[in-house]
């Protein structure tokens, strides 16, 4: 079972922002979508971040969960209205809207997984090879 960090500002369950994440039997952690959940953030397997509504302030928080190296996939929930405003300079591993069942969220999980640890490992290659000094 996967350990999941949903950060929202929706005062309800999980399943008001993402039905679909009630029916799979993962770890959820509901915290407030705010700059202050980096300071003690628990370690999480991957981070929903909810961009529904507000979605200047969500753009601010998942550039700023990618840059401060969260460790785990970052991918923010929207609506189809919502996609129109994603783009590259989110930061995002991936983009899901709030309408996807349980079947696809599973795909996103391990594929996000996946894409995170070959970045890692390519990292480490790098720094082995020294051409790269991190």
């Amino acid at each position: 079972m996967a350990k999941v960090l949903l950060l929202t500002n929706t005062n309800g369950a999980s399943a008001e922002v993402l039905p679909s994440l009630a029916l799979l039997q993962h770890t959820v952690k509901i915290l407030p979508a705010e700059a202050s959940v980096l300071i003690d953030s628990p370690v999480m397997d991957i981070v929903f971040v909810d961009a529904r509504r507000d979605l200047p302030a969500a753009k601010n928080l998942t550039r700023l969960l990618t840059s401060t190296g969260v460790g785990a996939p970052v991918i923010a929930i929207t609506t189809e209205g919502g996609l129109s405003a994603m783009s590259a300079d989110w930061g995002v591993n991936d983009v899901m809207l709030d309408t996807a069942g349980p079947k696809l969220m599973r795909e996103f999980e391990s594929q996000s997984v996946r894409t995170l640890q070959r970045s890692l490992l390519q990292i480490q290659l790098l720094e082995k090879s020294g051409l790269v000094k991190l």
